[in-house]
């Protein structure tokens, strides 16, 4: 009989729940983490919670068990459970979106500061989604996100001067992704940006400030991806998109979220590019729609175990 893909799980929890990918550990952190949350915050932990407790999710908080981790994930989303499921318009303040995979199938996330719309603190909730997105569109066993910040085309450094949405953002990636930012590449970094990411480095862990590597130019980012296993597609897009940012007075261009051709193709009805101010409910329930089937015509539906990356 033919397979059926499982059903895709809500905004970060690796897409789908493969049973068998279970270990007892996993069973061990998710019940203490449950019982723990329930106590701490004095209500049950709703379907939405226990749905994202995947396999695809837990691997992140075992070797060692990491229940406090994991619970200080389950309150943070709490907070945005909002912006998560698209109840609250997500604003989208500059280029934030996947752009491709490494050779191991983990999204690469794409940002260019020359895009951004306001000040980072408008930012936060599309970090949050977009972040947690990626996850979803990780092949079955890879973990995490890369992180591709290109700094062509310049920054306003005004965008950066109140210091809280860097906190913020430190808070976010220690709080929900230390383990699963597999590493962050900033390609082409001016000189006068240092101070504002020495700032954020003091604010996260030796083992998550030794994920971030500098690139001197977009011809050695090239390079790196394709040492990084990533295929031509990828590699393309970013070289594109790279030599964009760096045409002055030209109209910047991406698709958002997920800027990939099947995507443009799946939801061009909806009209999105480059001028779309803020995912809604509709399109957060059309982009899921999406997800789950990009998931089965890339990656197949799973026959059993794709034991999942440790971080």
């Amino acid at each position: 009989s033919e397979r059926v893909a499982p059903q895709l799980g809500p905004v970060g929890c690796g897409g789908w729940h493969i049973e068998e990918d279970m270990t007892e550990d996993m069973r061990q952190v998710k019940k203490q983490a449950v019982e723990q949350y329930e106590r701490e915050e004095r209500r049950r932990v709703s379907q939405w919670h226990l749905s994202f407790l995947t396999p695809a999710t837990l691997v992140n908080y075992v070797n060692p068990i990491a229940t406090n981790h994991l619970v200080t994930t389950l309150k943070r989303r709490t907070q945005n459970e909002d912006v998560l499921t698209a109840r609250k318009d997500v604003y989208l303040g500059n280029s934030y979106r996947a752009i491709g995979w490494d050779g191991e199938g983990t999204t690469i996330l794409a940002q260019e500061w020359c895009t951004m719309r306001k000040s980072a603190s408008y930012l936060m909730d599309q970090i949050d989604y977009v972040g947690w997105t990626a996850m979803d569109l990780n092949k079955p066993g890879a973990n995490g996100f890369v992180a591709f910040v290109d700094f062509g085309g310049g920054y306003n450094p005004w965008y950066l001067v109140n210091p809280r949405p860097i906190l913020a953002l430190a808070g976010m990636i220690e709080g929900q992704w230390r383990r699963r930012l597999k590493a962050a590449y900033m390609v082409e970094m001016p000189a006068s940006f240092e101070r504002f990411l020495n700032f954020f480095l003091r604010c996260i862990k030796d083992t998550t400030r030794e994920k971030f590597h500098f690139i001197a130019t977009p011809e050695d980012a090239v390079a790196m991806l394709r040492e990084k296993g990533c295929d031509e597609e990828t590699v393309a897009a970013c070289r594109a998109s790279m030599a964009m940012r760096r045409q002055s007075g030209k109209t910047q261009e991406w698709f958002p979220i997920v800027d990939h051709p099947f995507f443009k193709e799946k939801l061009a009805d909806l009209g999105w590019n480059q001028d779309l101010l803020h995912l809604t409910e509709k399109h957060h329930s059309r982009l899921r729609e999406a997800i789950q089937q990009f998931r089965i015509w890339k990656w197949g539906v799973p026959e059993a175990s794709a034991r999942i990356a440790e971080p």
